[in-house]
């Protein structure tokens, strides 16, 4: 993989700008490595933390520096920072929908796990030799119910 470059415009003539520019590919370049090797979920996390912090402290130094030198550009200088927070913002809001989206399901998954586990606690009472075969339309469970989708359908295809 390829690590991100430090575009010709990124060199501010200060110093401390382009040390903070140097900053944040090196930030945005570790963080590419780390998804890329698979690492843990909090210590990329916190790498995103740290590279959304720095990147907003950033921001508000050189609009201020473009300020006092009274550069030509501050205003699109300063909506260009605004849009990029817009859409790590929404970047951010899009992967939280997603994430509820998986945990709703993961919900519901482990829910109809424990009623499966829940179900089957009750066959104890079944001949081993029957079990497989009847599990799935069991005439002698106690409970009288369905036999869960994930009972229902394990049975549903003997091997």
């Amino acid at each position: 993989m390829d690590d991100v470059a430090s575009h010709p415009s990124a060199i501010a003539g200060i110093q401390a700008m382009n040390d903070q520019h140097g900053i944040l590919v090196d930030t945005l370049n570790s963080l590419r490595h780390r998804l890329a090797q698979g690492e843990d979920r909090e210590r990329v996390n916190e790498q995103i933390a740290r590279l959304v912090e720095f990147t907003s402290m950033h921001f508000g130094c050189e609009e201020s520096l473009l300020c006092r030198y009274e550069f030509p550009g501050v205003n699109e200088h300063r909506a260009a920072h605004r849009t990029l927070m817009v859409q790590m913002r929404e970047a951010y809001r899009r992967k939280l929908d997603e994430t509820r989206a998986q945990m709703k399901k993961l919900a519901a998954l482990a829910h109809e796990v424990e009623a499966s586990l829940h179900y089957l606690d009750t066959c104890e009472v079944c001949d081993p030799d029957r079990l497989l075969s009847a599990c799935s339309r069991c005439d002698l469970h106690e409970c009288g119910e369905r036999a869960p989708e994930l009972v229902a359908g394990f049975h549903a295809h003997p091997a």
